[in-house]
């Protein structure tokens, strides 16, 4: 969570509330949009699972702050779209070459090779 945090479009993310305290501030107008993010988010990642993130918005809020919800949903979207491709391609490139580095590092005599 804390990676994502950082790149999220928006400054003020809580991250300690439960998802009840999160709602009542949600129906209090404390806040005007929360997004669920599962504990098992990266696991789920990392298995190639079928993500779940959940957005809640007020009801009550006003049609220039729904139209800010939809675009920070859009971008929050986009942004964990882009970041799951690239950590994906990341592991399949490294998945692909490290047997190769691996023959090079033996093959120059470099005996002090780590497991990958």
């Amino acid at each position: 969570m804390g990676n994502l945090k950082d790149k999220l479009p928006f400054k003020q993310v809580t991250t300690a509330d439960s998802l009840s305290k999160s709602k009542s501030k949600l129906n209090d107008r404390q806040v005007s949009l929360v997004i669920e993010i599962s504990s098992s988010f990266s696991e789920s990642v990392m298995a190639q699972k079928v993500l779940s993130i959940k957005y809640f918005v007020s009801d009550s809020n006003g049609m220039l702050q729904n139209s800010l919800n939809k675009s920070v949903i859009s971008q929050v979207k986009d942004q964990i779209a882009t970041a799951i491709t690239s950590a994906k391609t990341t592991q399949a490139l490294a998945t692909m070459l490290a047997p190769e580095i691996k023959q090079k590092a033996m093959a120059s005599g470099n005996t002090d090779v780590p497991q990958i």
